[in-house]
């Protein structure tokens, strides 16, 4: 991997190197970690808590309901035909895989990657792990999420358990603890 001299950083994100012991009073569960950057000022976002919010400002939401057709002008969606009507969208957004082809022309490529949690565990993480094998960020619930591979060329949604093995090993080298887990 990338030494500390090679890797690149913007200068106005806070990142302090820290040497094995300070890795070890930081972070007691990792495996053999000689040297490590500590990003701080990072945030994520949790999916459901931001689709919730971003619902809670749209006009209408609907759960449970499926949509069976589509009417398209000028390459635009202008009608949606579901179970509970039809619809005349101001905009149609397809979160659950691609646009419809051929009826909406709009340029993508597939990304496909894999994420795996383990059970909860016994320990708090006190902030992400990053490693070149893969990492572990903590979840509300105690469990351990690692993975965010990129998996380009592999088009099928079939989860593959030979990569789901490679996170396991590299969260077990990472985090020896979690092997029991």
């Amino acid at each position: 991997g990338a030494g500390r001299a090679e890797a690149p950083m913007p200068w106005d994100v806070p990142v302090e190197f820290l040497d094995e012991l300070r890795v070890r009073e930081r972070e007691p569960a990792l495996a053999s970690v000689t040297e490590a950057l500590l990003i701080t000022r990072q945030a994520r976002v949790d999916p459901l808590r931001f689709a919730a919010g971003l619902a809670h400002h749209a006009g209408t939401v609907a759960t449970g309901v499926r949509v069976t057709g589509r009417k398209v002008q000028r390459s635009r969606v202008t009608t949606l035909t579901t179970t509970i009507g039809e619809l005349h969208p101001g905009i149609v957004v397809f979160a659950t895989g691609v646009a419809p082809r051929p009826d909406v022309d709009v340029p993508h490529h597939h990304v496909k990657g894999h994420l795996a949690t383990t059970e909860p565990v016994a320990f708090r993480l006190s902030a992400q792990i990053g490693a070149p094998a893969g990492g572990a960020l903590q979840l509300a619930d105690g469990r351990l999420l690692t993975g965010g591979t990129l998996d380009e060329g592999d088009e099928s949604p079939i989860v593959r358990p030979d990569v789901v093995q490679e996170l396991r090993r590299g969260l077990d080298d990472l985090i020896p603890m979690v092997a029991s887990v």
